[in-house]
């Protein structure tokens, strides 16, 4: 397809040594579209979880212009 788009988004955060990373992910060309949550825990095979597209709600796209708003407060819980 000619000017077929694509994109990959993610928003990550940890929670007692557990990585939840949200995504959303798809490729116009191919007409391929996924979301979900992926479980990391170090050491361990990483957990899919697999979005169903009806049941979204909202987009990440969403947060692509808001980095502004968004804080990340890593540096301050480290102290």
């Amino acid at each position: 397809k000619q000017n077929a788009g694509f994109g990959s988004y993610s928003l990550s955060f940890t929670k007692y040594n557990v990585e939840y990373s949200i995504f959303q992910e798809w490729n116009d060309e191919s007409e391929e579209y996924s979301i979900g949550v992926v479980i990391s825990v170090e050491g361990k095979k990483n957990i899919v979880l697999n979005g169903i597209k009806k049941s979204q709600e909202g987009s990440l796209i969403l947060l692509e212009d808001e980095n502004k708003y968004i804080q990340n407060d890593f540096e301050k819980n480290i102290e």
